[in-house]
């Protein structure tokens, strides 16, 4: 059984996302949810991030705070010999994809609305295709952080 509220505490989780320069507007997640054509399915996007950022702020695994409807598995894919599993948190028709790294770090791969269950071959391309971006960035030690601001 998922807990209530996450609160912020030591040993809390990173998160990641590709951006192409250090401003949050150039980060590829936000993109994906401006892009949105409904604009129910944004807000409820960044509801859904806004709950994620506190439950990793917490410290805590991300599946104390939803349950295994919510977040689970959403792809395996073999990549540098080793496989890969990418995650998804599933909140309504939204669904945030994201890969687990190294340590607490959790790496943003797509922000997506849904209707269907199902992944497409296109969209577990593209979740490849991010995971792996991730990966070689981490093994190279060229991820950058950047804080984004409060507005």
């Amino acid at each position: 059984m998922p807990l209530p509220e996450p609160v912020a505490q030591a040993g809390a989780w990173s998160i990641f996302a590709r951006c192409d320069e250090p401003d949050e507007a150039a980060c590829e997640v936000f993109r994906q949810i401006l892009a949105m054509p409904d604009k129910r399915d944004q807000k409820a996007s960044l509801a859904a991030l806004r709950k994620l950022i506190q439950v990793a702020a917490s410290g805590h695994p991300l599946t104390s705070f939803y349950d295994k409807k919510q977040c689970h598995e959403a792809h395996r894919f073999n990549y540098q010999g080793k496989e890969r599993t990418i995650w998804r948190i599933w909140q309504g028709d939204i669904r945030l994809a994201f890969y687990y790294g190294e340590g607490k770090i959790i790496f943003l791969t797509q922000a997506f609305a849904k209707r269907e269950d199902k992944l497409s071959k296109q969209q577990k391309t593209a979740l490849e295709t991010e995971a792996k971006c991730f990966i070689d960035a981490e093994a190279a030690g060229t991820l950058a952080p950047f804080t984004a601001s409060a507005t």
